[in-house]
């Protein structure tokens, strides 16, 4: 499955169209960075309430699919920004984090 494949209905993309190519191959939820860094995967999608430029860094240095931000959880410009340069998808969805890696 790629990021492209994702149902958006119950996501809305904060990104524009960037790494809609890379491949998914898990998810992984957790607001705890260190944990993250530790513990998912190359591919995973990273279900978060995190939203600052430490989460993306992550994301870049384990090479996350894409992050998804439950809740309505608020992301800032900037982060959106930084998002778009290091080509890593950001959703947001109104879902709790568990009915978002359930949708």
């Amino acid at each position: 499955m790629r990021v492209k494949d994702i149902n958006c209905s119950n996501f809305v993309p904060l990104t524009k169209y960037i790494g809609l190519e890379n491949e998914i191959n898990s998810i992984f939820v957790g607001d705890l960075l260190s944990h993250v860094l530790a513990s998912a995967n190359d591919g995973d999608i990273l279900v978060t309430v995190q939203s600052n430029v430490n989460t993306l860094a992550v994301a870049s240095l384990i090479n996350l699919s894409m992050i998804v931000f439950p809740d309505n959880v608020k992301v800032s410009e900037v982060l959106i920004e930084k998002a778009e340069i290091e080509e890593i998808p950001l959703f947001r969805t109104s879902l709790s984090a568990k009915d978002a890696i359930l949708a």
